[in-house]
């Protein structure tokens, strides 16, 4: 009797670890193989995912009779998932194909979520496990991020495992998921889960380890140059600041991220230089240089720290820190030097200046202090265009200069038109060799010098922390695509229109001509696609976040769980104003995160709740009919229903009616005559 308990019991560690093991390459493979929200690899996780819940609810919950649902949380994390077939069973849906890869989904999520749940009760291993993944993860997707900019050697293997949509950004890092801002926010959950395993880690070369994996983040999020993801980055910091309540963990946050953060400003200046020159090899050898010592300084900052006895003494380190980091701001914004272009092959497409808050109907000259070497005696290889551009990104006039060999200056004069809201000055060049280049030492805008290139900090970084504002398109378009979003919701907002239904109905009700994949707004967009039901069941998955989360952090002080509920509040955050929860590995990273949030802080009852069989029995029986449905959709359904999907484009811009009564300024670039006036100077 003793040895049938204890081989039970065996068994059940081995199933547990069999089925740890499982999960957590899902999210691996789910984060390297899923960056697009339309990448048909999510079939092949669908497929994998219910796979390992069947086997799941026949060794956890049939065999012990358990119930699957077991709490309020439990069960707003249904509704939420469940929603998303109400439009199919209403037939309210906008694109068949849409609506059930959606569902396929977001059960794959709440499965997910089911699973990590029970796995991680009481199994603190578990949880470093999964939260260790999703760090590596982000570092992979760094490191790829990096190659995607410079050498491109991984770019056959991406193509080889079927990742679409690889478009190649010069100046921002995106890397899998070719979009910098969704890819900052899962660098930036990643970045707080390396800290809290940082904070926790007792040996040198685990601490050694995070700290690396906390600068190769930072570097992953300041190359994105995410305007938006550095203002919710700097909220969520001070939160996770203000929940660790510990003072010594506090400091140590602080070191390790400071520190890092330093090497990682410094390496960024020098990987845009490296870039520009095309030294890919000092660019890696650099990478794997400042890691190692940006790991070996916080743990020596540390340890000197922890000789102080007083805390005062700490934070006087911490302050000093501080005061040097602005001094070399204040500095560093003052040191310039000159702009070099075109002589090397990473330039071919030019430079582009970006001038903000431009006025309309105003008399603009632009001065450019410049040298230009040409081998071609005869030929004006280099141009300075000033494009002129609208609040809607449109293109409405340019003025072009050209020349060859000059030393001197050269000016452009231009008045604005009324609709002006942006200037883009644009250096291109027909030819790039070695022994040709444009130099501008100077750029005066109406005699105000103009910055194109710092000597010491990275211009890129500078002139977006500078460009932070919500006039700029980026931020008020947002309001645009949520506003008409709310009014499509107004008519449909009790059965919604259906997973992916956006993209197809937005013509009805846009405020001017564009055309946008996602609203741009997680919680409208689930308003909007799955009604009413699936918003007050996201309403309610927030609330009880938030009373069971403030109830858990009254009695304890929990490092894991304030980093793993500042990695959830993040995402969530930047979802509110993007669309980071249309990436499916985003979806499965954050519903697995709440699984573990569910299993510290959510109260268990006394007694398991028990089931009969015949109810688990019967969800087995609807995963495997979930199954078949992915199955068939990775084979056969997708490609039927892509010519529906195209049909559904054509009848969306339909509904615009007729363009003309759209002002110029507001048609696509392509429907536009811009008006070119070419200097001769």
């Amino acid at each position: 009797m003793i040895n049938t308990i204890k081989e039970r019991l065996d068994n059940e560690k081995l199933t547990d670890k069999i089925l740890t093991f499982l999960i957590c390459g899902i999210l691996l493979i789910t984060n390297i193989l899923i960056g697009s929200p339309t990448n048909y690899n999510a079939i092949m996780i669908n497929i994998i995912v219910t796979l390992v819940a069947m086997i799941f609810i026949i060794t956890k919950k049939i065999a012990k009779k358990e119930k699957i649902i077991e709490n309020k949380l439990d069960i707003c994390v249904l509704i939420l998932c469940i929603s998303s077939c109400i439009p199919l069973i209403f037939n309210t849906y906008t694109t068949l194909t849409g609506c059930i890869n959606y569902i396929l989904k977001y059960i794959s999520a709440f499965l997910i979520y089911i699973m990590v749940k029970e796995l991680t009760k009481g199994n603190s291993k578990l949880k470093i496990y999964i939260t260790n993944i999703i760090i590596i993860s982000a570092i992979l997707l760094v490191i790829f991020g990096i190659d995607k900019m410079s050498t491109n050697i991984f770019f056959p293997l991406a193509k080889a495992i079927n990742i679409p949509e690889i478009t190649y950004e010069e100046t921002r890092m995106d890397s899998f998921f070719s979009y910098a801002n969704t890819f900052a926010a899962f660098c930036s959950m990643a970045l707080f889960l390396a800290i809290g395993g940082y904070i926790k880690a007792q040996k040198k070369i685990k601490k050694c380890i995070y700290g690396v994996a906390i600068f190769l983040l930072e570097t992953g999020i300041i190359l994105s140059y995410s305007r938006i993801i550095f203002i919710f980055l700097a909220i969520v910091f001070l939160a996770y600041l203000i929940l660790l309540k510990d003072k010594e963990y506090r400091i140590k946050t602080l070191e390790s991220t400071i520190i890092t953060g330093i090497f990682s400003v410094i390496y960024t200046t020098v990987y845009m230089r490296l870039l520009s020159s095309g030294n890919s090899i000092m660019l890696w050898g650099l990478l794997l240089i400042f890691s190692l010592l940006a790991s070996v300084l916080i743990i020596i900052s540390e340890k000197m720290n922890n000789r102080l006895i007083k805390i005062r003494h700490m934070i006087f380190s911490i302050v000093i820190i501080f005061i040097i980091i602005i001094v070399v701001i204040i500095i560093g914004l003052q040191q310039t030097k000159p702009l070099v272009m075109f002589n090397t092959s990473t330039s071919e497409k030019g430079i582009t200046k970006e001038i903000y808050q431009v006025q309309g109907n105003t008399n603009y000259t632009f001065t450019f202090d410049l040298e230009a070497k040409s081998i071609y005696t005869n030929t004006d290889i280099f141009k300075v265009t000033v494009l002129e551009k609208n609040k809607y990104f449109d293109d409405i006039k340019q003025t072009e200069i050209e020349f060859g060999t000059y030393i001197g200056k050269k000016e452009i004069s231009i008045t604005t038109t009324e609709n002006t809201t942006e200037i883009f000055i644009i250096f291109s060049s027909k030819i790039v060799k070695e022994d040709i280049y444009l130099k501008i030492n100077k750029l005066f805008i109406n005699n105000h010098e103009e910055v194109l290139n710092y000597k010491y900090l990275p211009t890129n970084l500078v002139n977006k922390i500078k460009n932070i504002n919500f006039n700029t398109k980026s931020a008020w378009e947002r309001g645009i695509f949520i506003t008409d979003a709310l009014k499509l919701v107004k008519s449909n907002f009790l059965f919604g229109i259906g997973g992916d239904g956006w993209q197809y109905r937005e013509g009805e009700v846009q405020s001017y001509y564009y055309w946008a994949r996602e609203v741009h707004s997680y919680p409208v967009q689930v308003f909007l696609e799955f009604g009413i039901v699936g918003f007050l069941s996201l309403v309610g998955i927030v609330i009880l976040v938030i009373k069971y989360s403030y109830t858990y952090l009254k009695q304890k002080k929990d490092i894991e769980f304030v980093t793993i509920l500042c990695s959830i509040l993040i995402v969530f955050l930047h979802s509110f104003l993007d669309f980071d929860m249309s990436h499916m590995c985003i979806m499965l990273m954050i519903f697995t995160l709440l699984g573990i949030l569910s299993t510290t802080c959510v109260p268990e009852n006394a007694e398991k709740k028990k089931t009969k069989n015949v109810v688990n029995i019967l969800i087995f029986i609807g995963l495997l009919l979930i199954l078949g449905i992915n199955i068939l959709n990775q084979f056969i359904y997708t490609k039927i229903v892509e010519v529906e999907d195209e049909n559904n484009v054509d009848i969306a811009y339909e509904k615009l009616q007729d363009i003309n009564q759209y002002p110029t300024y507001l048609l696509p670039v392509k429907e536009q005559n811009i008006n070119i006036t070419r200097n001769v100077c």
